[in-house]
């Protein structure tokens, strides 16, 4: 009998390019696949992290204490867009075991409360725009891929749900419309500073929030982040997690410099579509990732292919899908 066809995690093969064969026994392995909670996703010292858990749902003052007894550096907070609950705003993460392993038992803390996550609640990603070093290539290669994928990244970030929480259009737009209309522009711009004060969105309630981006500097340092609002808000820890290695990485993927901005170039010889796309999300995780790994973890999240089991996040070790 043939062996099904079956990718190694540790290797680093181009999905967009397996045959309709391949790609089906991929997507069979996706969806039989577990995704284990990592406290081993480790990221370069360059890369600062902060993360804003919203929920519903629970007591404040019960976040207050459990956070002041627990977790100091871990900042709970109101915040006026949302109805009986509030915020967790963590500090300068860097992807360090310890940062998992707090992660997930706040997570854990909200899921055993009830948390509801489903309605207004967003999961606010800051990453340290350090990364990208004021280089102008990096930049306007990520403005082009991200028009380009904003669709597919969306749709990944709104976590186990198949839409967008209640509020994501009003507090968090999508931009890349709006940046493909200064398509010549960014091209034309012979600097990062042009590209900040001529093609960034100023809005701060949009998907990406570039207004605390520092053109004076690109070194790290507190509040020199770019902002992702778009990511629904949820307990589920490997979620978060799934969300910042993606983002991350896409940052990341720039500073390797293998990026081909002839065909990103190609792509938007017309306006970039709206509507996720599985053959776009294959070509997105090739370019981010440098692992099957990482590229299955993120079209597990993407093709919504799992079920929650909630025993399973009693356990502190391993969390599954």
């Amino acid at each position: 009998m043939e062996n099904k066809f079956i990718v190694n995690m540790e290797d680093n093969d181009s999905f967009s390019k397996f045959s309709k064969r391949d790609l089906e026994e991929l997507k069979s392995q996706i969806c039989h696949s577990k995704l284990e909670y990592r406290h081993n996703v480790w990221f370069n010292g360059d890369v600062t992290i902060g993360l804003e858990i919203e929920y519903e749902n629970v007591d404040k003052d019960l976040v207050d204490d459990y956070t002041i007894m627990n977790f100091p550096l871990w900042n709970s907070s109101y915040d006026t867009t949302l109805t009986n609950g509030g915020e967790i705003k963590s500090p300068i993460l860097t992807g360090s075991p310890s940062n998992w392993d707090e992660l997930q038992k706040i997570c854990l803390f909200l899921e055993e409360h009830d948390a509801l996550m489903n309605e207004n609640a967003g999961g606010h990603i800051h990453v340290g725009s350090q990364i990208l070093r004021g280089n102008i290539h990096y930049w306007r290669q990520f403005l082009k891929m991200y028009m380009i994928y904003e669709k597919d990244l969306l749709y990944f970030l709104f976590g186990e749900m198949k839409e967008g929480r209640k509020g994501l259009y009003y507090y968090a737009p999508p931009i890349a419309k709006a940046i493909y209309q200064e398509l010549d522009t960014l091209n034309h711009c012979t600097s990062f500073e042009d590209i900040f004060y001529q093609v960034l969105p100023k809005d701060r309630n949009e998907a990406i929030n570039f207004s605390n981006v520092s053109v004076a500097d690109f070194i790290k340092r507190l509040g020199n982040t770019i902002e992702f609002r778009s990511p629904n808000g949820t307990s589920k820890a490997i979620i978060w997690q799934n969300n910042v290695n993606t983002l991350v990485k896409f940052l990341l993927s720039f500073v390797r410099e293998e990026i081909d901005e002839e065909y990103l170039d190609y792509r938007l010889l017309k306006e970039p579509s709206i509507v996720p796309c599985l053959e776009d999300a294959l070509q997105f995780v090739d370019m981010i990732f440098e692992n099957n790994q990482d590229k299955i973890y993120f079209l597990k999240q993407y093709m919504k292919e799992f079920q929650w089991d909630k025993r399973m996040s009693r356990g502190l070790v391993k969390t599954m899908f």
